[in-house]
């Protein structure tokens, strides 16, 4: 397995996040975050509902 399809796995299990990816290969955040499948990534968070106020 290449290092790319490693930090995609680590990244989609949730297992790691993207600073511990970044720290494991030696590279910057950015790097990472820039070779991260923008398509196949796993959201990390869910987008927060607004309630709309009467």
């Amino acid at each position: 397995m290449d290092a790319l399809a490693l930090a995609q796995q680590l990244y989609d299990a949730r297992e790691k996040a993207v600073r511990q990816i970044a720290d494991l290969f030696g590279v910057p955040r950015s790097t990472v975050y820039g070779h991260l499948g923008k398509t196949r990534t796993v959201p990390r968070r869910p987008k927060k509902a607004t309630i709309a106020t009467p």
